[in-house]
């Protein structure tokens, strides 16, 4: 019983509509946490990368947003470390805009400012183009929080020992009708 009583919220949960639906002419200010992990290439290993980012999106359709974005990253490898800020161009594809649980798909692209200290030939700028699936939950009738998934491919003039990356998000979004 109580098992059944247990799938039924689960169902009812995921499957129940939303009271504030994503609907056009909408604006979303996120901030988000990030944890990534660069494929390492050339015989340097793997790394992982934490971030941080803030960024605005306008629903322009019932279904399709565009957004802007801005975030800072470091990180060490080894004796060097890395300082990098981004802006990012994003577009998502909200696949049920009436629903609690708001599944999207996506991409992005990313202007990169970079600064490695003890290898200026890795400082500049540089850009990425990604791929974005995401799941954002309403927790208030302004409010979601969200998980997405980024996949990116790095430009040229990112450093050789790493050509692409996987990012997963946990952010808060505030939304403004």
């Amino acid at each position: 019983m109580k098992r059944s009583i247990f799938i039924i919220c689960v169902f009812a949960l995921f499957t129940c509509d939303s009271s504030a639906a994503i609907k056009q002419g909408d604006y979303d200010y996120d901030f988000n946490f990030r944890w990534s992990s660069e494929s390492g290439a050339n015989g340097v290993g793997d790394r992982d990368v934490f971030e941080i980012g803030l960024g605005v999106a306008k629903q322009v359709t019932r279904r399709i947003q565009l957004g802007i974005a801005v975030g800072h990253e470091r990180r060490e490898v080894g004796p060097i470390e890395d300082r990098v800020n981004y802006l990012d161009l994003k577009v998502r594809y909200h696949i049920f805009p009436d629903r609690l649980y708001v599944p999207y798909v996506g991409g992005l692209y990313r202007w990169f400012d970079r600064d490695r200290s003890g290898d200026p030939a890795h400082t500049g700028s540089d850009t990425a183009t990604g791929l974005l699936l995401g799941l954002r939950r309403e927790i208030t009738k302004h409010n979601d929080i969200y998980l997405e998934f980024q996949h990116l491919n790095y430009g040229n003039n990112w450093p050789i020992d790493v050509r692409s990356g996987n990012k997963v998000l946990i952010g808060f979004i505030h939304r403004i009708r």
